[in-house]
């Protein structure tokens, strides 16, 4: 039985309510793809896509706007010779179509607002190179990463800023550096194999005594991970640092994720403890982007919704919580739930992983679930745990 739309104050004392009582967990909330197309780029609500099967060049690429619920419109569509990037600025979209090929601006439905070819200073004997853009919150910055060949095989990290109609403003290169990320108003990279961090003017720097795996900004926080996860404010002053590593760090309201190889682990609000780890696609991915109450994986065929808690809009139909009741608990061989009819019920393990899923709510078999705890999330929103002897 479901109660009717219930505005955002009683889903967020819902939640509250889950998160006092001990269930601190992540899921993911929907896993959706385009048919037919790899995803080469991801920036907030914005995908770029080529065809999974390519077989001539130029081929053709798409830019698809996501909503919080999954579903993706086409909003551009051209013609590439290398792999499209994305990014989203001040209400923009920006594609990336490579070193050699234009930088294009256009407007949220895909109206071009400026197309260029932006010039670039790569060394003559260059091995590799990429180039990615990022916006910092005030500023659009491109970051050329490029190798020589051995015996030099020399790492050079670039940092431009231009303006919303990519007329550049400044041009910094760190020799040296391999290039990280880019994240607020700071680049981290590693010189000779030891992490550094330093503001894309250049006046400030942090240097490091083992490498830089992952930046992410967070207010006026910065946050490392190198051998240990570090904070810092504005003025790169540590403010202290943790016992956790990882590749990639990103928040969902005042709790930290932090991702590693396959897993996504959940951390407390001081992030003094690990809550909950959930098992993920491999995070060797195209993209990873945080709003106030979700975080967003792209991988090459797939976009992720990974949620903590209820919908990020806050306006749901929810479950009558005071009236749903889970039991036997402990139990043997089955449970049966209390308070609800013909609704979504998986059991789940505590990966995440999803092991039994039903829309029966009575006689509910685990007798063939080792023992231990388990979670029973029911129609998507409400979590119950309960122990398997």
């Amino acid at each position: 039985m479901k109660t009717s739309k219930i505005v955002a104050l009683s889903v967020i004392l819902t939640m509250c309510a889950v998160i006092s009582s001990g269930q601190n967990v992540i899921s993911v909330n929907w896993t959706k793809s385009i048919s037919g197309q790899k995803i080469t780029g991801y920036s907030q609500q914005y995908t770029a896509s080529v065809p999974t099967n390519i077989t001539t060049i130029p081929y053709a690429y798409e830019i698809h706007s996501w909503d919080a619920a999954g579903n993706h419109t086409k909003v551009a569509e051209g013609t590439t010779n290398q792999l499209p990037k994305v990014l989203s600025f001040n209400g923009k979209i920006l594609v990336n179509k490579g070193q050699s090929e234009s930088v294009k601006v256009m407007t949220a439905s895909g109206a071009v607002i400026v197309e260029k070819v932006l010039p670039t200073t790569l060394p003559t004997s260059c091995l590799s190179s990429e180039t990615q853009y990022f916006y910092t919150g005030s500023k659009l910055v491109r970051a050329t990463y490029t190798i020589t060949p051995a015996p030099s095989s020399e790492y050079s990290t670039k940092v431009e800023v231009f303006t919303d109609s990519l007329a550049l403003i400044s041009s910094k290169e760190f020799i040296g550096m391999h290039f990280i990320g880019v994240s607020g108003d700071f680049l981290a990279g590693n010189v000779n194999g030891v992490g550094k961090v330093v503001s894309i003017t250049g006046t400030s720097t942090k240097d490091f005594t083992a490498p830089i795996t992952g930046l992410t900004a967070k207010g006026s926080d910065i946050y490392v991970l190198a051998d240990k996860l570090y904070k810092f404010d504005s003025q790169l002053t540590e403010i202290w640092n943790k016992s956790a590593q990882g590749t990639n760090l990103e928040f969902i309201a005042d709790k930290a994720v932090i991702f590693n190889g396959t897993s996504a682990i959940l951390y407390d609000s001081t992030l003094a403890s690990s809550l909950f780890t959930l098992n993920v696609s491999q995070i060797a991915m195209v993209g990873l982007n945080a709003t106030s109450d979700a975080i967003y994986l792209a991988t090459g065929s797939s976009l992720s919704k990974i949620i903590l808690g209820s919908s990020p809009d806050g306006i749901e139909d929810i479950l009558d919580e005071s009236s749903i009741v889970l039991y036997p608990n402990p139990t043997i061989d089955q449970i049966s739930i209390k308070g609800v009819d013909d609704v979504q019920i998986e059991i789940m393990n505590a990966t995440g992983q999803t092991l039994i899923s039903t829309n029966q709510n009575n006689n509910i078999d685990v007798s063939s679930l080792p023992a231990g705890l388990y979670f029973c999330r029911i129609e998507g929103q409400l979590t119950r745990q309960f122990i398997k002897k």
